[in-house]
């Protein structure tokens, strides 16, 4: 990535507070952005499968803006993520090669080995 870019994004990211992993909310208001970073394939070196075929396990980050408060949660290790109902706004690819999805209304989080957010 070019140092300038680079540079975009951790200003961005210096403007979130983080939160306790443990203590995701079940509900979020305001805006809610989904980063989602590729980790793992969902077959293990054995062989096995531990997750949707054609998926990859990755990495999920919640940020969070409310009323001016900027928050964010390192969710964990996903193989899907649901979006029932939800204003999805726009999806991105981040110059990393991470995935954005951002969304403009409240929401609900439910947290398994795939997550869902929700109306």
């Amino acid at each position: 990535m070019h140092p300038l870019s680079e540079q975009v994004i951790e200003e961005t990211f210096a403007q979130y507070n983080e939160m306790p992993s443990d203590k995701i909310p079940d509900k979020f208001f305001g805006t809610t952005i989904l980063h989602i970073y590729p980790a793992e394939d969902t077959r293990g070196d054995d062989g096995d499968l531990n997750g949707y075929y054609q998926n990859l396990f990755f990495n999920l980050v919640i940020f969070n803006i409310h009323k001016g408060v900027y928050k964010m949660w390192r969710a964990g290790k996903f193989d899907a993520v649901f979006t029932d109902s939800c204003h999805i706004e726009n999806l991105t690819v981040f110059k990393d090669g991470a995935f954005c999805i951002k969304i403009a209304k409240p929401v609900k989080f439910l947290n398994g080995q795939a997550c869902t957010f929700y109306v």
